[in-house]
């Protein structure tokens, strides 16, 4: 059990090391698209076009499901909004 805890300590460790660091909050992806009530876009797609906007973008390590990002928030649910817009509720996510 030992070994075990201190290679999730690494784990961790790697992905806070890899976490935007002047960005002090996450946003959560499924509470995101569940106040839209829209199906999920791939996160990794998600975090890829604010990457194409300019910003920084990480994996939190408290929910591997959230965005850490510097980007606007308002950036966040315009690419949710566009989202919506393609894939209205009850089609298939892609």
């Amino acid at each position: 059990q030992g070994l075990a805890s201190v290679q999730r300590l690494r784990g961790l460790a790697t992905l806070v090391s890899r976490e935007v660091p002047d960005a002090p909050f996450f946003m959560s992806h499924a509470a995101m698209t569940k106040a839209v009530r829209c199906t999920a876009p791939k996160l990794s797609g998600i975090r890829a076009l604010i990457a194409k906007a300019g910003f920084n973008v990480s994996q939190s390590h408290i929910d591997p499901q959230a965005i850490k990002t510097d980007a606007p928030y308002a950036l966040l649910w315009d690419l949710l909004r566009v989202w919506v817009d393609i894939h209205p509720t009850g089609s298939k996510s892609a």
